[in-house]
């Protein structure tokens, strides 16, 4: 009653929904294993670098569109 539940419907869901999160919180803390990928990948292909550039160049385009 004073957390609002007034129907044993209610109090089961939430006695059903804590002890699931309890479950998932405890099988988070037991995975420790190392992720092993699905595909073989070059090694060199995962240092790959991607190209950047300034943000001007993107505003300088928002600012023509609104001007424009």
């Amino acid at each position: 009653m004073r957390r609002g539940l007034y129907s044993a419907t209610e109090f089961t869901d939430v006695v059903a929904f804590i002890q699931r999160q309890r479950q998932s919180n405890s099988a988070q803390k037991d995975v420790n294993e190392e992720i092993k990928m699905l595909h073989s990948v070059d090694p060199e292909l995962m240092n790959t670098q991607t190209e950047s550039r300034e943000l001007d160049r993107y505003l300088d385009v928002l600012k023509e569109g609104v001007t424009g």
